[in-house]
C-alpha cells in the first residue's frame, strides 16, 4: 500500500512538474511574442517620428525607402534589405548587405526583386536597371550554412499617388524567417510613411500656390530658391523679375542663376548669406537699362531654424538713381554758376584796387560787380526756393498790387543785360488791368526767370515782347521771343526739377528757374505753359486769377510727384 502511495505521489509530482514546465514555457513564449510586438510598435513609432522631424523639409520616395531599410533589421532578422525605385529612365536598385553572402545569392536576390516588379508592372521590363550595393560596416562572421540562396523573401510595394513607384525587399538565408505579423508591420509602416509624405506634399503644394500668388502680385522682382537633393533649385519667380532679367516664362534654375551672374556674382552673395545666416544687399546693379537693388535673404524652417532656401528681391531704383545723378549734376552746376560771377567780381575788384581806371572804365567795373552780384543772389535764391518746395515750406503772401507796374520795372532792371546782346524788349500791356491780389516778390521772381531765359536763348540782335491782357476771370501774361526755340519732346521736362540740367552748362543757369516759376503759379492757382517752334522762337504764358478779396497768406506744399520722376527716366 505504501508503495502504491509512493508511486502515486511520484506520478503526481511528475505531472505537476510537466504542467509547471509547460506553463513556464508558454509564459516565456508569450513574453517573447509581447516583446516582439513591442519592438514592432516601437519601430513603427520611431519611423513615423523620423518622418515628423522631416516635415517642412524636402522629402522624396527615396527618403522614405532609405529611412525604412536603414533600421528594419532592428525588428526582423535580415541577410539583405533592398529598395528599388522606378523612374522614367531606370530602376534604381540599392541593396544593403547585413550578413556575408555570395554573388550567387546576390544574383538570385536581384532576379526575385525584378520579377516582383515586373509582375506588378510589365512595362518595367524595358527599363534599365542601375544597381548599387552597400555592405554593413561590421559583417557577421556567421556564414549561412543552410543555403547559399535566399530562403525567406518578402516585398512591400510602394504606391505613391495611386502609382506604383517601387518596392522594398527583405531577404534571409533562414527558412520561415518572417511571420505574417512582420509582413503586416512593414506594410503598415510603408503605407503610413507614404501617406504622411502625400499629406505633406499636398500641404506644400497648397502653400506653394499661396506663395506663388503672393510673389506673382509683388511689384518688386521676387525669386525663391530651395535647397534639395544636395543642390539648389528654382521654386518661384514672378513676372517683375522675369521682365527685369529679360527671361522667358518658366526658366530653368541654371538659366536664372547664369543670368543673375552676368550682372552680379550671385553665387558669392548666396555663399555670404549662408555664412552669415542673415540678409545681404547689393545696392545698385545695372540691368537692361534699369538700376536694381538686390536683397538676398535666407529662408528658415521655423521649428528648427534650418536654412531651407534663399529669397531674392529686386527693387527698381532707376528713378532714385536718375534723381541722384541729376542732383550731382546740379551741385556741379551750382559750383559752376557761382564761380563765374565770383570770378567776374574778383577781376573787377582787382582793377578797381589799382586806381588807374578812367571814370568810364571804373563805372563799367562797378556795373559788372553789381550785375554779377545780382546773378549770384538770384542763383542762390533759386536753390533755396527749390529746397523749400521739397520740404513743403514754400509759401506766398498775397497783397493788392499793380501787375503792369511790376512788369515795367522788371523790363527796366534787365534792359542793360539785353543791351549787351543788342536785344530789344518791347511791351504791350492792357491799360485797364488795374490792381488785384498776388504775391509781388514771387511774381517779380517769376518775371525775372522768364525774361532772363529769353535773353539767354535769343540770338544777338533778337527781339523779346511782353504782353498782359485780361482773359476771362484771370490775367494772362506772355513773354515771347524769336530765339532758338525748344524741341517739342523737351517741353514736358522743362517744368520739372533740374529739367534743364543737360543743357544749362552750355547756356548758363541753374536749371531751376522754370520749375520754381511753375510752383509760384500753382500756388496762385493759376496756369503756366510753353508754346514753341524749334528754331523759330518761344512763347511762355501764365494766367493769374483776378482776386479782389483774399486771405493774406497761402502755404504751398511741395508738388514734386512720381509724374516728374517718369519724365526724368
Amino acid at each position: 500500500m505504501l508503495v502504491l502511495i509512493a508511486i502515486g505521489f511520484g506520478l503526481s509530482c511528475a505531472v505537476l512538474a510537466i504542467v509547471f514546465s509547460y506553463r513556464e514555457e508558454m509564459a516565456k513564449k508569450k513574453i517573447l511574442i509581447q516583446n516582439k510586438d513591442l519592438s514592432r510598435h516601437s519601430y513603427q513609432l520611431e519611423v513615423l517620428a523620423s518622418l515628423q522631424e522631416k516635415i517642412g523639409m524636402s522629402m522624396s520616395i527615396f527618403d522614405i525607402a532609405e529611412m525604412i531599410v536603414a533600421s528594419v533589421e532592428r525588428v526582423v532578422d535580415v541577410t539583405t534589405v533592398s529598395y528599388a525605385i522606378i523612374d522614367q529612365e531606370k530602376i534604381h536598385l540599392h541593396t544593403f548587405t547585413r550578413q556575408p553572402v555570395s554573388d550567387q545569392y546576390h544574383n538570385e536576390l536581384q532576379r526575385k526583386i525584378l520579377n516582383s516588379i515586373h509582375n506588378i508592372d510589365s512595362h518595367t521590363k524595358e527599363i534599365k536597371v542601375d544597381e548599387t550595393r552597400s555592405d554593413s560596416r561590421q559583417l557577421s562572421t556567421h556564414l549561412p550554412s543552410s543555403s547559399a540562396l535566399p530562403e525567406s523573401f518578402i516585398t512591400i510595394p510602394l504606391i505613391l499617388k495611386e502609382q506604383f513607384v517601387g518596392i522594398i525587399a527583405v531577404s534571409s538565408h533562414l527558412k520561415h524567417a518572417y511571420p505574417e505579423e512582420d509582413t503586416m508591420m512593414l506594410n503598415r509602416i510603408v503605407n503610413q510613411s507614404i501617406g504622411t509624405m502625400e499629406k505633406l506634399d499636398a500641404l506644400i503644394d497648397l502653400e506653394r500656390i499661396k506663395t506663388d500668388s503672393l510673389i506673382t502680385n509683388l511689384s518688386a522682382g521676387a525669386i525663391l530658391f530651395v535647397f534639395e537633393n544636395d543642390g539648389i533649385s528654382l521654386a518661384s519667380i514672378n513676372k517683375a523679375a522675369l521682365e527685369y532679367l529679360d527671361l522667358p516664362l518658366s526658366p530653368t534654375t541654371d538659366k536664372v542663376i547664369d543670368t543673375l551672374n552676368s550682372y552680379v556674382s550671385i553665387v558669392d552673395l548666396i555663399k555670404e548669406v549662408m555664412k552669415k545666416k542673415d540678409e545681404v544687399t547689393h545696392d545698385d546693379i545695372e540691368c537692361n537699362n534699369k538700376h536694381l537693388k538686390l536683397s538676398i535673404r535666407p529662408v528658415h524652417y521655423a521649428p528648427t531654424g534650418k536654412v531651407i532656401g534663399i529669397s531674392i528681391t529686386m527693387q527698381d531704383i532707376t528713378s532714385e538713381h536718375n534723381l541722384a545723378v541729376v542732383r550731382d549734376q546740379s551741385v556741379n552746376v551750382m559750383i559752376h554758376e557761382l564761380r563765374a560771377p565770383l570770378t567776374s567780381i574778383k577781376g573787377a575788384a582787382a582793377l578797381l584796387e589799382k586806381g588807374s581806371l578812367s571814370e568810364e572804365d571804373r563805372n563799367k567795373m562797378i556795373h559788372r560787380v553789381s550785375i554779377s552780384t545780382e546773378r549770384m543772389l538770384r542763383d542762390i535764391s533759386n536753390f533755396l526756393d527749390a529746397a523749400k518746395i521739397e520740404s513743403g515750406r514754400f509759401s506766398i503772401s498775397l497783397h493788392e498790387e499793380n501787375l503792369n507796374a511790376i512788369i515795367l520795372n522788371e523790363i527796366d532792371l534787365l534792359s542793360s543785360l539785353a543791351e549787351e546782346k543788342h536785344i530789344s524788349i518791347s511791351h504791350e500791356l492792357d491799360p485797364n488791368l488795374g490792381t488785384f491780389y498776388f504775391d509781388k516778390e514771387r511774381i517779380q521772381q517769376l518775371l525775372t526767370n522768364l525774361l532772363s531765359n529769353a535773353i539767354k536763348f535769343v540770338h544777338e540782335g533778337g527781339e523779346i515782347q511782353v504782353f498782359s491782357r485780361v482773359s476771362g476771370s484771370g490775367v494772362e501774361v506772355e513773354v515771347r521771343d524769336n530765339g532758338i526755340g525748344i524741341p517739342s519732346e523737351k517741353i514736358p521736362h522743362l517744368f520739372t526739377r533740374y529739367g534743364q540740367v543737360n543743357n544749362i552748362l552750355q547756356k548758363g543757369g541753374t536749371g531751376l528757374g522754370l520749375y520754381i516759376s511753375k510752383q509760384i503759379i500753382d500756388a496762385h492757382h493759376g496756369r503756366i505753359w510753353i508754346e514753341s517752334d524749334d528754331g523759330k522762337g518761344t512763347s511762355i504764358r501764365f494766367i493769374l486769377p483776378l482776386l479782389h478779396h483774399t486771405k493774406p497768406e497761402v502755404k504751398l506744399e511741395a508738388t514734386y510727384s512720381s509724374h516728374e520722376e517718369n519724365l526724368m527716366n
